[in-house]
């Protein structure tokens, strides 16, 4: 089958096998394609269907809100064509570089699993051949038996790795977090999609950075501030982490954060925030580079750095209610550029 995206006197088309996402489609044959989560989430792969006729996958997706059946809107990433199709949307429709790496379908095995908090899991997957991606992307698992699939952010920085670290938090009814944490997941068969996400940082870009994070949400960053250390990126420049959680107890890769700061000689800050107790103080050492403070990550990083923005390249990554205050925040009050913003919203 094949579609064809027509934008006023512009026209591409790809093919598409029976039973394929849209989206995915064009993105694995090197369309630019508008999206952001590629699981229904956000909705920023709303599309207009011109002629054919799509199956939706989704009906409940959260970003299909956004769409107007009378307008034939729909999600690319939760459709399937039935037939040739003919297809609009907003933005622009870049030229198809095939000289870059476009995503694809990856296949592997969940080969462990550990316990980080009561509600957050580590897991890892061993695919048949290397996965190329960039430190700060995702990609999005699916699993046989249970449907749609779920974005995760990669943790390890290795590049063209066929072993990927994953963290997973818990969601009550959610059906991947309870079939991974009732113990199911292990050793099973996964099907992924990706390399996906904008959220990374160029090898020739030298600017300080600044990353803010709540939760599973670290993954994504730790990734990127992984490559930045062995890259020798804070050779030349700073960069200030703020990292959310509810407790002590929910805190999760503090030794291994710690451990970037000293591989930076403390040119990497960082500040914990405990939005529902205060630290226990006596299980940590104050030190002038990590700061543990009472308080909501979002408002405690923008008091710090409201005064103090100059042309930093911001990475947010959390929920979509998180990213979206924090965008606001940045562009109203911080008087962040808009271009100097990168995130990924996980809802």
């Amino acid at each position: 089958m094949r579609i064809s995206v027509v934008k006023k006197d512009q026209r591409q088309s790809f093919d598409i096998e029976d039973g394929e996402r849209i989206l995915y489609a064009g993105l694995r044959q090197g369309l630019s394609l508008p999206h952001e989560c590629a699981t229904g989430t956000c909705g920023s792969c709303k599309a207009v269907l011109s002629s054919g006729e799509i199956r939706r996958l989704w009906d409940q997706a959260p970003g299909a809100k956004s769409c107007k059946p009378a307008k034939n809107e729909f999600l690319m990433c939760q459709s399937a064509a039935l037939g040739d199709c003919e297809i609009s949307f907003r933005g622009k429709l870049e030229p198809v570089d095939r000289s870059e790496y476009h995503p694809d379908y990856f296949d592997g095995k969940i080969f462990g699993s550990t316990l980080l908090t009561q509600d957050v899991m580590q897991f890892w997957v061993r695919f048949d051949q290397p996965l190329p991606f960039q430190p700060g992307q995702f990609v999005v698992v699916n699993v046989p038996g249970l449907d749609g699939g779920r974005a995760y952010s990669m943790v390890n920085h290795n590049r063209d790795s066929r072993e990927l670290e994953f963290v997973i938090k818990r969601l009550p009814g959610g059906g991947f977090s309870e079939w991974m944490f009732d113990g199911t997941g292990n050793d099973a068969s996964v099907r992924v999609f990706g390399s996906l996400g904008l959220a990374t940082l160029g090898q020739d870009e030298r600017r300080d950075l600044i990353c803010i994070t709540g939760g599973s949400g670290i993954a994504g960053i730790v990734s990127m501030l992984g490559r930045a250390v062995d890259d020798g990126y804070f050779e030349h420049n700073s960069g200030h982490l703020f990292f959310g959680v509810r407790t002590w107890q929910d805190l999760f890769f503090h030794n291994r954060l710690l451990e970037l700061n000293e591989k930076t000689s403390g040119k990497l800050k960082i500040t914990f925030a405990f939005s529902d107790a205060e630290v226990p103080h006596d299980e940590v050492k104050i030190t002038p580079d990590i700061h543990y403070l009472h308080g909501f990550v979002t408002p405690l990083a923008m008091q710090q750095i409201a005064e103090k923005y100059n042309d930093q390249i911001v990475f947010l990554a959390g929920p979509p209610l998180m990213v979206d205050s924090a965008i606001r925040q940045l562009v109203l009050e911080v008087g962040c550029p808009v271009d100097a913003i990168r995130y990924d919203k996980f809802g």
